[in-house]
């Protein structure tokens, strides 16, 4: 196996492993800690560099620049937090410019799905039998992790799993191969 297709084995569980941590603490702290995503910006760019020279860390480069500016205008309109662009950012660091369209396409369809079923969640739960089975569980739980209701705070969406889902799926599309920077 080439250089090329060793960096690519070594970065599939890199990234997974970064955006689970992500997704995780996106889910139980709501937010997406900033030393995830530099340090997954520093290592993709780092890899691209030294396994693809000039071109893989363009296009690494290219894939962080693109990540972030597609979602930054749903941040800009109050739709997301900053940490789910910079996240984006980061798989498009990973993945390299044409992966990148890809992932944030399959990031907003998964992003959809995920508040449809949400929404629904909370329609079941707004019935009385609902509410009150909602309450029950939400006093069982530890503060951290009881969910708010309108009253306590804004509402919040878990961004983090729909960009997971968005960036595995264009790391693993057969039709673009691997990874942009690792030699496609």
């Amino acid at each position: 196996m080439t250089e090329l297709g060793n960096a690519y084995l070594f970065t599939t569980p890199l990234l997974l492993v970064l955006l689970t941590i992500a997704t995780f603490d996106d889910f139980i702290e709501h937010r997406i800690p900033n030393v995830v995503v530099v340090w997954g910006i520093v290592l993709a760019l780092g890899i691209g560099g030294l396994t693809g020279s000039h071109a893989g860390f363009l296009s690494a480069m290219g894939g962080l620049i693109l990540g972030g500016v597609l979602l930054l205008p749903f941040y800009l309109m109050g739709g997301m937090g900053a940490g789910d662009v910079k996240l984006m950012a980061m798989a498009g660091a990973f993945l390299g410019p044409a992966a990148t369209l890809l992932a944030v396409a399959v990031t907003l369809a998964a992003g959809l799905v995920l508040a449809l079923s949400i929404l629904g969640v909370w329609l079941v739960m707004k019935s009385s039998i609902g509410l009150e089975m909602l309450t029950t569980l939400r006093n069982h739980l530890p503060p951290r992790l009881r969910p708010s209701y309108p009253g306590d705070r804004p509402a919040y969406f878990p961004y983090a799993a729909a960009i997971a889902v968005g960036a595995m799926v264009a790391h693993w599309w057969p039709a673009l191969g691997t990874s942009q920077f690792i030699g496609g």
